[in-house]
Formats: C-alpha cells, structure tokens, sequence
C-alpha cells in the first residue's frame, strides 16, 4: 500500500503500511494486559517521530509521548518521562526517586497505568537519552519481558545507527525510503497552496530518492514561483541547505574524530567517482573503493593516501553508518549522509573550525 494513511485531522503517514500494523499489534497486547516493547529505527527525516505521533493519535487508551530532553545530565530524560506521566510536579517527583533505586524503575511507570485504561508511551530519540535513564529503563523492559507488562505499550524511536537493548518479546521495525507514488502523495501534501509543475516535481522527486525528510526540506526551501517553474531551481535541489538541515542534528553530536573520517570517506569516494572509470565495484556511491588503495586492515586509504585511525572507522561501521562492502571496501550506508558529512567538512574548511584539520578539499562539485 502506498499513499498516505491518515484518520481525518491526524498525521498523515505514508508507504508505512507494515509499521502501522506493527503499532496495531503492540495497541492490542496492551489492551490484553500483555503490553510490550515495540522499537523503531531510521535515518534522519525517515519519519519516527511522526510514526509515533500517529500511534499516539490511534491509540484508544491513553498515549503519551516523551521527546528526549535538550541535556543529558544524569536522570535528565527519566525526568521527563514522570514528568509527563505524573498529574502534578511533586507526582513526577517521587516517582523519579523511586525509578532511581534499584529496581525501582517498573514500578515508578506502574504507578500511572491503570488495570482499566491501557497505556501507550512513545519514547522519542532513545539514542539521546542520558546513560543512566537509558540503563534503568532498560533494567525494567528485561525484567518484566519475561512476565505480563500489564497494560502498557512502550512505542520506543532511535536513530539507525543505536543499537537497542535485548528485550525478550520485543520487536523492531525500520523505516525506510518512501515508494515512487508515496513520495509524489507526500509532495502533493507539501504543495497545497499549488502544485509543483511537473518538470519541477519530478526533479524534486528525483533528487530526494524517496526520502520523506530530504523532499520536505528541499520544497520548503523553494518559493512559489520555484515551485512553478518561472524560476530555476538550485543546482542540485537537494544542496548543502538542505542535507545540513537534515543531518546536522546527527553529525553535530557524532565525535569530532568520528566526523572527520565520515568526511574523510565522503572525499576518497568523490576522488574514486573522478578517476576509477568504471570499475563499479571499487567506486560504488560514497564509498572507498579498493581500485584507490582499498581498505588495509582498519583503515580506508584514499587517492592521496589519506589514512585514518582504526577505532573511529571500527565504531561507524558497527554503528551502521558505514558499511564494508566485498574485498574490504567502505562506503556510506545512507548515501545523504555522506554527502552531508562532505558538506558539514566544507563549512569547517571555510571558517577554520571543526576540532583540527581536515582532508583536503576536493576541486570539483562536492558529489
């Protein structure tokens, strides 16, 4: 099924027919006073928070959503979890003393669910919460997976590159690209005032690849006349502007270390698509391909011999956001995401900062 999927005045949703019917499961045990634990994962603008928005939306019982707090003090995010649940401050108070004893986690949750109302908590981005909130709420999910959780769902978000805990029962679902008629029901939303002309939209649709995200921020950026086709677009229409506003969340929040050998990656496999010809396998999209010195143990070597430190490439790759391909090349899991990691090394080259030297800029147009 392709197409949005909305209930009339809720979040409009599309090609997340699979996703949906996975919240639909979760909703149900929580009704049985089964609950559990549902993840979802994807890259930026993949659509999770809107995801749970939705779920929110549909749920018959009663549905909160926690986004992550702006700091990762100790506590900070159980913090706003009881915050949330808890009727009055001094609620959420104690109920944050009691979740921080030692296993005092399920319980402080099970103070506000009710045997008669079922319960959904969306948790928004798991990947920022602090370590100590994260552990503990961890703790809970493990040790109530293997008994009844009662009537409460947890709906839990993270980026793609988070690896959630081992819940016994729980499952998980990836976001992924949106269809050719998802992404072109996606763009008539985002075009209500006035349709893009079709030469236009199809360059849009053409250029976001069916990332919902990247299609949204490309045609916010454009103006109506743009959008009409009286005046020319950007070249390309997905730019640096658009990517940074994307991706930067996530790249602002990598390592410096680890953000630079992702820019490093981006630059060998531009150097690669210059001067590989057409050996495919060795200059595939955004990665580093063996025809320029290939990936020697840990380290990917590029035209220039540029060399970088094991543990960061080591940490990317298990993380997901770099992938080795066959003979022990490395590329870009998410093809946006190296060129955002190119576009964010530009603006570090130009204003001289970035946490220390970079690789060399290349001289053509940035992928």
């Amino acid at each position: 099924m392709s197409g949005a999927t909305h209930p009339s005045g809720g979040p409009r949703l599309y090609d997340r027919t699979a996703e949906l019917a996975a919240v639909a499961r979760l909703s149900a045990r929580a009704a049985a006073g089964r609950g559990g634990v549902l993840f979802v994962t994807g890259n930026p603008g993949e659509g999770r928070t809107a995801l749970l928005a939705r779920a929110a939306y549909d749920f018959p019982g009663t549905a909160y959503r926690v986004a992550a707090p702006h700091h990762r003090g100790p506590w900070s995010a159980a913090r706003a979890l009881f915050s949330e649940l808890a009727p009055t401050l001094a609620a959420g108070r104690r109920a944050l003393r009691l979740a921080r004893s030692e296993g005092g986690f399920a319980r402080a949750v099970a103070a506000f669910a009710t045997e008669r109302e079922a319960v959904l908590i969306c948790v928004d981005d798991l990947h920022l919460w602090d370590a100590h909130s994260r552990a503990a709420l961890t703790a809970a999910w493990q040790e109530t997976g293997g008994r009844r959780h009662g009537r409460v769902g947890w709906l839990v978000s993270a980026a793609r590159h988070h690896r959630f805990p081992e819940v016994p029962a729980a499952e998980t679902v990836r976001l992924g690209r949106l269809t050719t008629s998802g992404a072109r029901a996606l763009l008539r939303d985002l075009c209500p005032m006035a349709a893009a002309a079709p030469p236009v939209g199809e360059r849009l649709l053409d250029e976001a690849a069916g990332h919902p995200g990247v299609l949204a921020a490309a045609v916010r950026r454009l103006t109506a006349p743009q959008l009409a086709g009286a005046l020319p677009l950007p070249r390309p229409a997905v730019d640096d502007t658009v990517l940074s506003e994307v991706y930067g969340g996530l790249l602002e929040r990598l390592p410096a270390a680890s953000r630079r050998l992702l820019a490093t990656v981006a630059v060998v496999a531009l150097a690669g698509r210059a001067g590989a010809g057409s050996d495919s396998t060795s200059t595939g999209a955004y990665g580093v391909g063996g025809g320029n010195g290939g990936v020697g143990g840990s380290s990917p070597a590029g035209a220039r011999g540029t060399r970088a430190p094991a543990e960061p490439l080591e940490g990317l790759v298990a993380d997901g956001l770099l992938r080795r391909r066959r003979g022990g090349a490395v590329g870009f899991e998410d093809p946006f995401l190296g060129r955002a990691a190119l576009a964010s090394a530009r603006q570090s080259w130009r204003g001289g900062t970035g946490g220390g030297p970079g690789p060399a800029a290349p001289r053509r147009t940035p992928l």
